[in-house]
C-alpha cells in the first residue's frame, strides 16, 4: 500500500492511486483515504468508496463508528451523510446514538430556520 500512497503523493498517478486505495480489500486503507480527503479535492471522489470499505471492514463498532464520524465532517452532499448515517445507524454503540441524534437535531434546527 505504501507504493500506491507514495504514487498518488508524487503527483503523477494521483487518479490510479485514489481508484486503487478507494477498492483496496481489507480496511488498511482507509486512514490514508481519510488523508487524501482532508488535504486535496480529489479526495470528494472516494468519500462513497471509504463509506464502503468501513461498513466492510473486520473493524468493531467502535472504529467503524470513529472513522464515519471523522468522514462526515468532509461530506459535500446530504446522500453521503445520510448514507453515513446509515452505516453509524448499523454500529450499535452509545457514542454513535449520541452523534447521530445531534447531527438530527442539528440538520432539522436547520431546516426548520428556513422555513420561517
Amino acid at each position: 500500500m505504501n507504493i500506491v500512497i507514495d504514487a498518488y503523493r508524487s503527483g503523477g498517478t494521483k487518479p490510479g492511486a485514489l481508484a486503487a486505495l478507494a477498492t483496496w480489500k481489507d480496511g488498511s486503507a482507509i486512514y490514508p483515504l481519510i488523508e487524501v480527503m482532508r488535504k486535496d479535492q480529489d479526495g470528494a471522489i472516494v468519500i462513497d468508496g471509504t463509506i464502503n470499505m468501513i461498513s466492510t471492514s473486520g473493524w468493531t463498532a467502535e472504529q467503524k463508528f470513529l472513522a464515519l464520524r471523522e468522514i462526515m465532517e468532509l461530506t459535500k452532499t446530504n446522500a453521503q451523510r445520510s448514507k453515513i448515517l446509515k452505516e453509524i445507524d448499523k454500529c450499535k454503540t452509545f457514542p454513535a446514538l449520541i452523534f447521530a441524534g445531534q447531527y438530527w437535531i442539528t440538520m432539522h434546527c436547520r431546516r426548520m430556520q428556513r422555513t420561517w
